[in-house]
This record gives C-alpha cells, structure tokens and sequence, in this order.
C-alpha cells in the first residue's frame, strides 16, 4: 500500500484516520504521488461527475490543497477520494466521490470526517461546498454532517444545471449564557 499510513500511531501523525464502519475498517490518508492511486482517483472521479472534478496536478501540488484517498481497511483498495483547498479561513470541498460500487457504505461520511477534522486542526472557520441541487443522497449526507445550505447557484454546473451551496461552521459553539455574560462584561 504505498503512500499507506502505517501503524495507528503514525496515522494520526501523518494526517490520516481510521474508521470501522459496516463491515469493513476505513482509512482515510493524504493522496501522495502515488501514481496508482492518483490514476484510481481520476477513474472514480470520471465515472462519477459529467466533468473532471479531480485536477491534476493543481489538487495534488498547489499549497493549501489536500486530496485525501479512502481505503479498504481489508484490502488497501481505493474506494473514494475527496479534493478541497484552502480559500481564506475557509476549506473548500471541490470534490467528493466514492466508486460505484462503494456509495452509500461510510465513504463519502469517513471522508468527510477527515476534512473536518482538518479544518478544526487547522482553526479554519467553515467547510464549504457546492453540490447539484438534484443530488439529493449527497445532500442529505452533507446535512447529515452539519452542513446548511446557504444559497442556490443557478446554472452553476451549466446551462439550467443549478448548484446548491452548503457550509458548516468548524468554530467551537459557545453557549447562550456564557454569550449572555460576556454581553454584560461577565456578571451574572
């Protein structure tokens, strides 16, 4: 498994993450220059989106972008991919994709995790992302996850192929009273 995370200890080092979900344990870890893996990335994403989502080399090279690749714990093979780079203090996800026969199985859910997590690491203040307004399973798997749709993008995509823009706040929630007391110079 080239580019592979290792053991446990070293995956939380390098930027990777397991998760078990269903049957099979999922690792999440940074793309590399795996060519391999990079050529599996680029199928997964050609069969999953009209147009290349992936683009090479600017999501692998570029600073402030991370791919992230999810694999079977069991096997090592890629089932999944997510891309997003860094705009201010905002992360944002320009591609999420599972292969076909991995969709709806934790994929896009532990890769979604992982860009989270990495925002929050790296104090960002949001995630964001734009999805297909008629892709109504990954839509209700990014509210699943927090996101809240902000606006609709018309023609986005193209010519009457609208886009619907979601965000997740990464900052830590204060409480209302903790919010209350600071408003009145922290008397209660």
């Amino acid at each position: 498994m080239s580019g592979g995370c290792g053991d446990a200890h070293r995956r939380r080092d390098r930027g990777c993450y397991s998760i078990g979900l269903m049957t099979d344990e999922l690792h999440v870890e940074p793309l590399g220059l795996d060519i391999l893996a990079i050529t599996t990335c680029l199928v997964i994403d050609v069969e999953a989106f009209p147009r290349p989502a992936l683009v090479l080399p600017r999501d692998v090279t570029r600073r402030g972008s991370q791919v992230w690749v999810c694999r079977s714990g069991a096997t090592g093979e890629i089932l999944g991919f997510l891309a997003a780079h860094r705009v201010g203090d905002t992360l944002h996800l320009s591609a999420l994709a599972a292969g076909a026969a991995y969709r709806r199985r934790g994929v896009g859910r532990a890769l979604l995790a992982t860009a989270v997590a990495h925002a929050k690491k790296q104090r960002l203040a949001r995630v964001a992302l734009e999805v297909h307004k008629d892709n109504e399973a990954a839509i209700l798997l990014y509210e699943n996850q927090g996101f809240s749709p902000v606006k609709t993008l018309p023609s986005y995509y193209g010519r009457g192929q609208h886009a619907l823009a979601l965000v997740l706040d990464t900052r830590p929630q204060r409480s209302s009273r903790a919010a209350k007391l600071r408003s009145r110079g922290g008397q209660g």
